[in-house]
């Protein structure tokens, strides 16, 4: 935990944090991050949520133990199963949802038979990207995904931005900053 400061050796200091950053487990607790959030941040400030929001709330399985295939197509997602907490950390502060998006993470090139393997779980999935079909399915089970993602931060109030790997995010974030202030003023 780095307290909040002003200043630019503060924000080298945070930077430098976040680029030399090991982690001592896998996964993603947005829930416990936020809940920790809440506990030592006591004044309202503008609060910054990085996240590819992709990935399930569900406890991490045990080495050897099976999945239902089904079952990995109907969890949650990591943004649903935290919409409280966001909630909440948005109304005691100012939020702002940051997501961070591979194209491959929307849509699977043709590339035959792939084997991928989740950083924050180690699972080991392989698939057939050759099949069209599977991959139109993918597809559209991602943008359903990001529709959802969206609606949901809508539903909470949170200020949300998308910016994509493959895409310089400077014009981006410029845009999206400069109608945050113009929504400020006027309301």
């Amino acid at each position: 935990f780095i307290p909040p400061r002003k200043g630019r050796s503060h924000v080298l200091r945070v930077i430098r944090e976040v680029l030399f950053f090991e982690p001592k487990r896998r996964g993603t607790d947005l829930n416990q991050a936020l809940e920790f959030l809440l506990r030592v941040q006591s004044h309202k400030a503008i609060v910054t949520v990085i996240s590819d929001f992709i990935g399930s709330p569900a406890a991490p399985r045990q080495k050897g133990e099976k999945r239902a295939r089904s079952q990995m197509l109907l969890l949650e997602s990591l943004a649903q199963a935290s919409f409280t907490m966001l909630k909440q950390a948005n109304r005691k502060h100012d939020l702002v949802a940051v997501q961070i998006t591979d194209p491959r993470e929307l849509e699977l090139p043709e590339l035959g038979r792939l084997v991928f393997q989740d950083a924050e779980t180690g699972e080991i999935v392989e698939v057939n990207t050759s099949d069209a079909r599977k991959r139109k399915a993918f597809a559209e089970r991602q943008a359903k995904s990001q529709e959802q993602l969206a609606r949901l931060f809508r539903k909470a109030g949170i200020d949300a931005i998308q910016l994509r790997t493959d895409q310089a995010y400077g014009v981006t974030l410029g845009r999206f900053f400069e109608t945050r202030e113009k929504r400020r003023l006027r309301g």
